[in-house]
């Protein structure tokens, strides 16, 4: 999917509610920690192709962010999504960062 993506570029925005919501899930309920860091980098990469149309799923994508927080296999890549986020969508972002910060202090 994100081969098609990237090379779709802006093209591929009217897929993304056919896609993210599946993916998020996917995140949250797959059993398998190599699976889930493979879909968190997808996630990343897709922010970076799509920039401000991620908007209307910020919510659940920072529901993942905080899930996960705690599980040190996937820090490196929440932080770079996060990083992405805050990239692609600054202004939506600092509504985020009150929900970041107790993360932030509690690593």
């Amino acid at each position: 999917v994100m081969y098609i993506f990237n090379n779709l570029g802006q093209r591929c925005v009217p897929f993304l509610k056919r896609i993210v919501p599946h993916i998020l899930h996917t995140i949250r309920t797959c059993g398998q920690d190599s699976l889930r860091e493979s879909l968190l980098q997808q996630v990343a990469s897709l922010s970076g192709i799509v920039r401000d149309h991620l908007r209307p799923y910020l919510p659940a994508i920072f529901d993942v962010v905080e899930e996960f927080w705690n599980n040190n296999r996937h820090l490196g890549t929440i932080l770079s999504l996060v990083e992405k986020m805050a990239d692609g969508v600054p202004g939506d972002f600092e509504n985020y960062v009150p929900r970041l910060v107790p993360q932030i202090l509690a690593s």
